[in-house]
């Protein structure tokens, strides 16, 4: 049996073990932060402990003056004072941001009363923060208190990169400090107010919206063809048919059987679909799937809606490729000759995860298309929106089924619909700040729209030859 070596059976403390235990036992050393902290919104500080050998253990704490507390913090464990040096000469790097010693009173106050006041706004420090303050003394009478101006003039400031981060921070703000605070992103200031919101400001001002990346996994399309009338396929890839199907031809299409002319034109769609897939769609046979899409709307049913819907979960390079005016001259006519009441099947279709975000803001119009046909179907196309709104609350921040310009599509339905009961959900979204407000408007224009209530008139015909006359005369212009 071998010997043990450690005759005590003791094990070495971890480092931060160490320090939880043992570090408020160590002499302090130095303390620094840059020559500008008065100044500065944003400020390093370093605190020191020294070990009976020379060797220092020490922290350094970025501090949000403005708003956030303690938003960063690590320890060195035991290093050499070249080490300590380093880390001092490492944050010394520009001539405003030079390091200089101070006393501990001023670090312990500076770290300590930053994070009093960001849990004034309900934002805790840091997770490392559970280590490194065993590196400072106790927050007690020991300490001599020192008071300074946190915020701007004593309110909460919140400095962000972009939307996204400060959509980490909104609802937990609002939530504690209701609309007294103030927030900013990039070079452009806005402040929560309810619907106050300084817009001239935001005016002219890029802010990058976090996008739903397309990941859907398509099914495999068939890339070979059999059609019960093969002409049909003729007339539809001819190439002086490109665009526009003249009356003659669309007479002699509808005296074919419907449910026999339906499967045809459904199977030629899905054909496209798969030669698409394979990098080797023609000209031809796009133009033979639009004549299909809008032809399917005499002859079609829930299958052929269905469908279409399948169509739209392709990426929107496709549909380019298809037409200049999908949404307007083929998708939204057919469907609504189709399916008089979609919106179970819109909802499906939104609520499917990593599609192109172009083909979800499509589906929005296409409902504004059914209530200007149909008004009947206003107080269920509301009901139905406020449903999608609901349902996006919490995922703008993950491009969940969403991204800003999807909302700020639905939104832009919910103002043409009038759907005043819908500002609170509108109002929270919005407060996000991921939402784009270059499409729906900003908050004052929301609020207007949804008391105006206007649709946007759509010259979309129902009559299929009155869909290729408009059609063509759109292509002379």
């Amino acid at each position: 049996m071998g010997k043990k070596n450690n005759k005590s059976g003791a094990q070495p403390m971890s480092p931060e073990k160490y320090i939880k235990e043992k570090a408020r036992m160590l002499p302090l050393g130095k303390c620094y932060t840059y020559a500008n902290w008065k100044d500065a919104d944003e400020i390093m500080v370093i605190v020191t402990r020294i070990h009976p050998k020379g060797t220092v253990t020490c922290a350094d704490f970025c501090i949000d003056k403005l708003c956030r507390g303690l938003i960063g913090t690590r320890y060195f464990f035991n290093v050499s004072p070249r080490k300590l040096a380093e880390i001092v000469e490492y944050y010394s790097d520009k001539e405003n941001d030079r390091m200089v010693e101070i006393p501990y009173e001023v670090a312990h106050n500076l770290i300590y009363g930053s994070i009093e006041f960001a849990e004034e706004a309900g934002i805790e420090p840091v997770d490392a923060w559970d280590i490194t303050q065993y590196i400072l003394e106790e927050d007690d009478e020991n300490v001599p208190l020192i008071e300074y101006q946190w915020g701007l003039n004593g309110m909460h400031y919140l400095l962000a990169e972009d939307r996204l981060e400060v959509s980490c921070y909104l609802s937990t703000m609002q939530e504690h400090l209701g609309r007294n605070f103030k927030f900013r992103v990039g070079d452009s200031t806005a402040y929560i107010g309810g619907w106050d919101w300084h817009e001239e400001e935001f005016q002219g001002c890029e802010y990058e919206i976090h996008e739903e990346v397309y990941g859907y996994e398509l099914p495999s399309y068939p890339t070979h063809i059999k059609l019960l009338h093969p002409e049909v396929m003729s007339y539809l890839t001819f190439h002086a048919y490109k665009w526009i199907l003249p009356d003659h031809i669309i007479n002699l299409l509808l005296t074919i059987d419907h449910e026999e002319l339906r499967q045809d034109l459904e199977n030629i769609i899905r054909y496209g679909l798969g030669k698409y897939q394979h990098l080797k769609a023609t000209g031809e046979l796009f133009a033979a799937i639009r004549h299909s899409i809008i032809l399917l709307a005499e002859v079609g049913n829930m299958e052929s809606f269905r469908l279409l819907m399948d169509v739209l979960k392709f990426e929107s390079d496709f549909l380019d490729q298809l037409s200049w005016l999908a949404t307007n001259y083929l998708f939204a006519p057919t469907l609504y000759k189709l399916n008089p009441d979609p919106f179970s099947e819109f909802t499906k279709f939104l609520k499917t995860p990593k599609l192109d975000h172009y083909c979800r803001m499509n589906v929005y119009e296409y409902v504004e298309f059914y209530v200007e046909k149909n008004p009947a179907l206003k107080e269920q196309a509301t009901a139905w929106v406020k449903d999608m709104l609901v349902f996006y609350d919490g995922r703008l921040e993950t491009a969940d089924c969403c991204d800003g310009y999807v909302v700020a599509a639905a939104i832009d339905l919910a103002c043409s619909l009038g759907a005043k009961d819908l500002i609170p959900i509108i109002n929270k979204l919005l407060c996000t700040y991921l939402v784009d407000f270059s499409d729906c408007g900003l908050t004052a224009e929301v609020v207007e729209g949804l008391h105006r209530g206007e649709l946007l008139r759509q010259e979309y015909a129902l009559d299929v030859y009155e869909r290729y006359h408009r059609l063509e005369e759109d292509s002379n212009r």
